[in-house]
């Protein structure tokens, strides 16, 4: 017996991302994967990856350089993060990291990671202007 499979694609979702701006400690939900969150606001706050589910993947961008902390994007379990950062024009390793930090000080506006779920693990890219301006914890 074959099975029929049906997807139904919506082109405007396609075209216009979802965004918000994470401007307090937030913990983010599976129902929130896709959209891209600007890190807005003067001292750094915690964001909390939802627990791992294949598909789950979130875009952040530093919108304004912080005062006092890091932004730090945190994995819901310890040690899933692996990929690879680019900042002041060389390559990191991330290899079981707990945490992604923007630091404080080296950030610029624009840097960006992308963090997509296998169900397992965390894959991460993103890109600094400055030496050490993304890093890999834990």
């Amino acid at each position: 017996m074959s099975t029929t499979v049906v997807t139904t694609s919506n082109d405007v979702k396609r075209i216009i991302a979802e965004v918000d701006e994470i401007i307090s400690p937030t913990t983010l939900t599976a129902a929130d994967s896709g959209k891209t969150y600007f890190l807005k606001a003067s001292t750094g706050k915690d964001v909390t990856l939802p627990a791992a589910q294949a598909g789950l993947n979130f875009r952040f961008i530093v919108r304004q350089t912080f005062d006092t902390s890091d932004f730090s994007i945190i994995s819901a379990e310890t040690d899933k993060m692996y990929g690879v950062l680019v900042t002041g024009g060389s390559s990191v390793a991330v290899n079981a990291a707990d945490r992604i930090d923007f630091e404080l000080g080296a950030e610029t506006q624009g840097d960006y990671i992308y963090c997509f779920n296998d169900g397992t693990n965390w894959w991460v890219e993103g890109m600094g202007v400055q030496a050490s301006s993304i890093t890999g914890q834990g």
